[in-house]
This record gives structure tokens, C-alpha cells and sequence, in this order.
């Protein structure tokens, strides 16, 4: 039987009331071992017994990192609930902290299916924190409005419930359950930024200004308003620059330079830019020539130029090369693809509307450029090569071996488009307006 909750084990207990938790299918907790993460770890399984799950990175960085992921197998065996463990390599890359932040983030996003809930146990305290070293760092007004409550994560969400409670609380409801937790020796360690804040700054300004903490947070949630209003403001303003999600380059160049900025960001907002990114992005390829198609990498996205038009581009992966057979009301899935539907014609439907010839023939596929095909489009008096009418058509580079085309046989019917166009069709399968008998709707890879 758990032990009964004390005063403060009870208020954190009561944070973990929330709708959308409840309607989650299952809820991660991220655990480290450390105080905070095994309080939050504990309440959590006596909160949703049957859907908590946790899971543990291992950067292996230290020595005990494996006595580590030992003692949480351990507490998740004594709380009933699964445990994860995943091992992870640091890249060399940057400094430590971020690189073993990148790494844990994107162990968890692994874990999570859609609809799925990932907690962190980070804490008033955490969120000081963060804001000072941010600052410190010259961050923007984003920067200084901290750590969201609620945030996406891959196809779920992360939930920080315990945001407005301070460190102290959570000691008290780690001594109230009787917990025993791993110290990072580490911690200690003040040649590293967060530490010499924590150790040494913080417990300083708490001498001289005992309430600072209260004054601090009602500074950021200050700054959070703030930011928030000029989000709402330049995404009003971006949609006078986009043309089929791109950002038009002569749009953009009728504002000032520091709007440009703004703008940029607002277009960037969910790939978090860094400062020095934008800056970047903002010389490197909207500064680039007319002629010129240069790109900047962040992260798994990149922002190329083409024809004055800048585009984000994320990696995507290999097309298939063998025909992937399709008909009416099946739903084709491939990593490589996206998903493909051929469906019966509905309105205001995204798609290519499909003849009745073409639509009844049992010999459809969706292919993806090998080279060398060759397409006579609908009003053409001869056939060209698919990657000069792809130029013709100014299809960016990048997307063209992304595009479906759609075989009768083996002959092309149709090239489907990834912009708001439906696409282009070959002259035999289009001599006159159409009256679909069905949709080719896709998502191709996102970018």
C-alpha cells in the first residue's frame, strides 16, 4: 500500500490534475534518478497506474551512469510500471550540455506514439534558472519568457506540471514518501554555467533579496505576454508574404531590415532559430543573388532559394523505385512517400481529379522519377523530357524526384504536383474537361 501523501507530496499530486492528461493514451515521465524526476515518477504511477511508463537516457558520461539506469529499472519495478532505457551517444559537437540535452530530447520523441504525454519534473527554480543563463547568453524576448508549460514533441506533447512550485517543495515530498534518489556528483561541478548559477549566483541574490524569485517570475511571465502579442502580430504579417507556403522574396524586401527579422522568425518559429541562425539565413540566402540557390541547414530542415522564393526543405527519404500498385478507396503508405489516397471525389478535396477510365483501370500506380521519362501534357503538340517540363513548370530542384506519377500501365497519365495545383496531365487521358470519378490525394514528404 502507498504511503499517504503529507502536505507537500499532496499539492504536487494535485498539479497532475489536468484534461488532457487523462485523455492521453499513455503518460511518459522522464526519469533521471534525481530527487525531482523520481517524486514526479512516484505520484505519477499512483496518479494513472495503468498508462504511466518511464523511461531513462543514458548518456553514459560519468561512471555510475549504468549503477544509474540500474536504480531506475529498480523504482519502476517497485511502483509496477514499465521502464525504458535508452542508450545514447553524446556528439563531440558543441558543448556537452546542449549536445546531451539534444540527444535525451530525441530519446524521447522515440518513445512517444501519436497522442502520447511525456512529463519533465523541471521546477520554479529550473525555470530561474534557465531564465538567467539565458540572459546572460543575450537571448531575444523568446529566450526570456523560459520554459513552456506545454509544449509539441514529436506526435505527442511535453507537460511540465510543476512549473510554479520551487525545489523545496519537492524535497519535502521526496523526504514525505521516503524516497531515496541518485546525486549527480556533477552538480557540484561550478566550471559549468548552470552550476555556478545554481551554486553560486542564485543563493547569492537570495541574501540580498529574499522574494526575488516572486519578482523574477512575474518579470517573465511579463516578457511571455509580451512575446506572445509579437508572435500573433508578425504571423498576421507573414501570410502577406507566403505564396503556397513559401516566402516571397520581393514580399519580404518591402519591410525593414529588423521586420525582415521578425518576419523570418515567424516563418522559422517551430524550428527554435537561434540568433546567429537567422541572422544567416537572413544574409546567406535572402542576401543571396537573384541566380543563386544557396541553403542553410537547421537541424533535419534546410531553407533553400528558388526561382525568389524561399522554401523549407526537410530531409526526406529515398523513393521507392519498384511501381506501388493503387486503386479506387485504397490508402497507400511508404516510408519514403507519405501517404496516397485514391478516393471518390468529395469538395474542396486537395488532389488530382481522376477520369473514369482512369479511375476504373486496374493497372494504376504510383511511380517516382528514375530519369529519362518522357510527357506529352494535355494542349502540348509534342512530349518533352519530365525534367525539362519539371524547369518549365518551376518545380524546385528538390521536389522533383518527390513528385507521384501516376502510370496507366505503363504509360504516364498524369504528374502530380506538391502546390496548390492539381497537377499536370498527359494529352491522351485529357482531351476535354473532366468530370472526376476520383481523387489522388498525397502528402509527400513535408516541406
Amino acid at each position: 500500500m502507498p504511503l499517504p501523501l503529507g502536505s507537500d507530496s499532496a499539492a504536487l499530486y494535485a498539479r497532475l490534475d489536468h484534461l488532457a492528461a487523462e485523455r492521453a493514451p499513455r503518460i511518459w515521465v522522464g526519469l533521471s534518478g534525481g530527487v525531482d524526476s523520481s517524486v514526479l515518477a512516484v505520484l505519477a504511477a499512483r496518479r494513472w497506474p495503468q498508462k504511466t511508463h518511464l523511461v531513462h537516457v543514458n548518456h553514459h558520461l560519468q561512471s555510475p551512469a549504468d549503477e544509474w539506469a540500474q536504480h531506475c529499472r529498480q523504482l519502476a519495478e517497485h511502483l509496477a510500471v514499465p521502464i525504458v532505457v535508452k542508450d545514447v551517444a553524446v556528439s563531440a559537437k558543441g558543448g556537452p550540455e546542449g549536445a546531451a540535452r539534444d540527444a535525451r530530447y530525441e530519446a524521447f520523441c522515440a518513445c512517444l506514439a501519436e497522442g502520447d504525454l511525456l512529463l519533465l519534473a523541471h521546477h520554479a527554480d529550473d525555470q530561474i534558472e534557465t531564465l538567467f543563463y539565458r540572459l546572460l547568453r543575450g537571448t531575444g524576448v523568446d529566450g526570456l519568457s523560459g520554459m513552456p508549460e506545454w509544449r509539441a514533441l514529436g506526435v505527442g506533447q511535453l507537460w511540465r506540471p510543476w512549473l510554479a512550485e520551487p525545489r523545496a517543495r519537492v524535497i519535502a515530498a521526496a523526504q514525505e514518501l521516503k524516497l531515496t534518489w541518485i546525486e549527480d556528483p556533477s552538480n557540484d561541478q561550478i566550471d559549468a554555467d548552470r552550476n555556478f548559477l545554481r551554486q553560486r549566483v542564485l543563493p547569492l541574490l537570495e541574501q540580498r533579496w529574499p522574494h526575488y524569485r516572486t519578482t523574477v517570475e512575474r518579470a517573465r511571465q511579463n516578457l511571455a505576454q509580451t512575446a506572445q502579442r509579437e508572435h500573433q502580430y508578425w504571423r498576421r504579417a507573414l501570410t502577406e508574404c507566403l505564396d503556397d507556403g513559401a516566402l516571397n522574396i520581393a514580399s519580404l524586401a518591402s519591410w525593414s531590415e529588423a521586420d525582415q527579422l521578425s518576419l523570418l522568425r515567424a516563418w522559422l518559429l517551430d524550428l527554435k532559430p537561434s540568433q546567429q541562425q537567422l541572422l544567416t539565413v537572413w544574409r546567406e540566402v535572402v542576401g543571396a543573388a537573384a541566380d543563386a540557390q544557396p541553403q542553410v541547414q537547421l537541424g533535419a530542415t534546410s531553407v533553400r532559394r528558388y526561382q525568389q522564393k524561399l522554401y523549407r526543405v526537410t530531409d526526406a527519404a529515398l523513393m521507392p523505385e519498384a511501381p506501388l500498385p493503387l486503386s479506387l478507396g485504397s490508402v497507400l503508405r511508404h516510408p519514403g512517400v507519405g501517404e496516397v489516397a485514391l478516393i471518390p471525389p468529395e469538395p474542396n478535396v486537395l488532389g488530382l481529379p481522376l477520369s473514369a477510365e482512369i479511375a476504373s483501370r486496374g493497372d494504376l500506380s504510383i511511380r517516382f522519377r528514375l530519369g529519362g521519362e518522357r510527357f506529352k501534357p494535355a494542349g502540348r503538340s509534342g512530349s518533352r523530357d519530365l525534367k525539362r517540363l519539371m524547369q518549365e513548370w518551376r518545380v524546385p530542384p528538390w521536389r522533383r524526384d518527390q513528385l507521384p506519377l501516376f502510370y496507366v500501365g505503363e504509360r504516364l497519365a498524369a504528374v502530380g504536383c506538391t502546390e496548390a495545383r492539381s497537377g499536370w496531365y498527359a494529352d491522351e487521358f485529357l482531351s476535354a474537361p473532366i468530370e472526376p470519378a476520383g481523387i489522388l490525394c498525397y502528402r509527400i514528404v513535408p516541406s
